[in-house]
């Protein structure tokens, strides 16, 4: 597999020993609808989206976040933090546009060359795409109602 694309711009390679393709476990990722066939934009990183932080954050923001674990537990703390999302929104309605919110999330396994998986969190995972990365390299389980 090739990752020119995610060291594409930067000078830290994020590929690591700690890095590793991972085709058995189930992983959950945020989405904005439920639609399918997924898109590539539906596994936009920050970078890719124009957002920039210091350099120790760089490779966290050239992936994709993913999460794993119980799926029950999972949701619930998705279910929560796009609950504090929507609440800061509320809050600052008149200073700033609503943000997109996402309201879904996908059940899915990596395929072979999809990309590599590095844990970044307790349940928290970020997903580098392999420069041949498509949505043909996901097997999509479901996807469910965050509401």
């Amino acid at each position: 597999m090739k990752f020119d694309n995610i060291h594409k711009d930067i000078d830290v390679n994020c590929i690591t020993d700690e890095v590793r393709e991972n085709t058995t476990d189930i992983f959950l990722r945020k989405l904005y609808k439920n639609t399918l066939p997924l898109h590539i934009q539906d596994f936009q990183s920050y970078w890719e989206e124009g957002k920039r932080q210091p350099k120790e954050k760089i490779c966290m923001l050239k992936g994709v976040s993913v999460f794993k674990g119980g799926i029950d537990e999972i949701v619930d703390t998705l279910k929560k933090d796009e609950k504090k999302k929507d609440d800061k929104i509320k809050e600052n309605k008149k200073f700033k546009p609503k943000a997109k919110q996402y309201r879904y999330y996908c059940s899915l396994r990596f395929k072979k060359d999809a990309g590599k998986i590095w844990k970044t969190g307790s349940q928290h995972y970020t997903f580098f795409k392999s420069d041949s990365f498509d949505t043909d390299k996901l097997e999509i389980l479901e996807i469910k109602s965050l509401e």
